[in-house]
């Protein structure tokens, strides 16, 4: 009699690349694209000849959430390379595929992160003058925030049109200036985050210089 023992620890290749079908970029913050679409070319396959692998079952499983570390029992069954999941709203998401041979070795990929923000930005709330001199003024300010991508910087105007606007960018919550006209000025504030959304514009202090 003739005993055969057939042993494959060696999980299936996982799917490494997939394409987004919409263009939407892989693993940046941005503020449109909220529903991605996705395909793979990957052909499910298992490591070795036909004595050392189990071959690879067909088809995907696939989870798509804001877990990067997502278990197995939270995949869903996907039979081919296309997936359509639903829309989102803001936050990080991941799309993670899992394939599977005949003894039970998976292999899970997570191709693709969707890093997805349309909230506007909390603008701030208050700021100091620091220095205590009029024509050399020095601001700071508190009270920004952003739940989704995170601050990238602010948009500053200071002058004397108490509703205007300006194209200064810093990336701190900081600005000084030195002044060569007596006049009432105006520190106006506007957040701008990592996926580009804008705040309103914010007074956040008036200083006279006389």
């Amino acid at each position: 009699m003739t005993f055969i023992y057939k042993f494959d620890n060696v999980g299936p290749a996982g799917v490494k690349t997939v394409t987004e079908v919409n263009g939407i970029p892989n693993n940046t913050f941005q503020n449109t694209g909220s529903d991605p679409s996705f395909t793979w070319t990957t052909a499910n396959s298992d490591p070795g000849d036909s004595k050392t692998s189990s071959g690879a079952v067909t088809g995907y499983w696939v989870y798509w959430g804001t877990d990067p570390n997502a278990d197995i029992s939270l995949f869903t069954p996907q039979p081919v390379q296309f997936y359509d999941p639903p829309a989102v709203t803001t936050g990080i998401y991941y799309l993670r595929i899992a394939t599977f041979d005949n003894v039970g070795n998976l292999t899970i990929t997570t191709p693709y992160t969707l890093k997805f923000d349309n909230t506007v930005p909390t603008p701030p709330t208050s700021a100091v003058e620091e220095t205590g001199t009029k024509r050399t003024p020095r601001f700071t300010w508190n009270g920004a925030a952003d739940e989704g991508s995170g601050i990238a910087g602010y948009y500053v105007y200071f002058g004397t049109d108490p509703a205007g606007t300006g194209t200064k960018f810093v990336t701190t919550a900081k600005y000084s200036i030195t002044l060569e006209t007596k006049a009432t000025y105006y520190l106006r504030v506007r957040v701008k985050d990592n996926a580009g959304n804008l705040s309103d514009w914010a007074t956040l202090y008036t200083h006279v210089y006389n």
